[in-house]
């Protein structure tokens, strides 16, 4: 059984902690390494 959680970071926070929250709860509006022209419209 896979786990249903995800452990993010904020980019602009001055201290970076992690904080694990449930997948229902997270939204992907930008994946690592894809530029702006790449994302795909949904």
């Amino acid at each position: 059984m896979a786990k249903e959680e995800v452990v993010v970071e904020l980019l602009e926070a001055a201290v970076p902690i992690p904080i694990t929250v449930s997948l229902d709860s997270v939204k992907v509006i930008r994946r690592e390494g894809e530029t702006e022209e790449e994302e795909k419209p949904e």
